[in-house]
Formats: structure tokens, C-alpha cells, sequence
């Protein structure tokens, strides 16, 4: 189960990565807030892994078994 959720992480923040790669493919930038759409799916991605991380931590420390 632990191994799961950690691959769940590791996608969601892969996805974040992916989508501000194809913004600096596209357009030459990592970061445009001008164009804010994209940088609002990578921050989403980045938060759900963040999120993801946290919960299997506090998730850790009530059950260490």
C-alpha cells in the first residue's frame, strides 16, 4: 500500500514537471504568468503530491505497523 501512494506522489509530481517542460518547449519559458493555465495544473500537481507526501507521513505515525 505504501509503495502505492508513493508512486502516486512520484507521478503527480512527473506530471507537474512534464507539463512545465511542454511549456518551455512550446514557448521558451518554465514560468509565465502572463499564461497562467498551465502553471495552474503544474502548481495543482506539485500541491497534490505535496499533499500526498504529508498524508503518509501523519498516516505513519498513527499506525507504525
Amino acid at each position: 500500500m505504501v509503495r502505492a501512494v508513493q508512486k502516486l506522489a512520484f507521478i503527480s509530481f512527473l506530471m507537474g514537471f512534464l507539463i512545465l517542460l511542454e511549456q518551455v518547449v512550446t514557448y521558451g519559458v518554465w514560468f509565465e504568468i502572463d499564461d497562467i493555465h498551465h502553471e495552474t495544473f503544474a502548481v495543482a500537481f506539485f500541491a497534490l503530491g505535496v499533499g500526498i507526501i504529508l498524508g503518509l507521513i501523519s498516516q505513519n505515525r498513527k499506525s507504525p505497523d
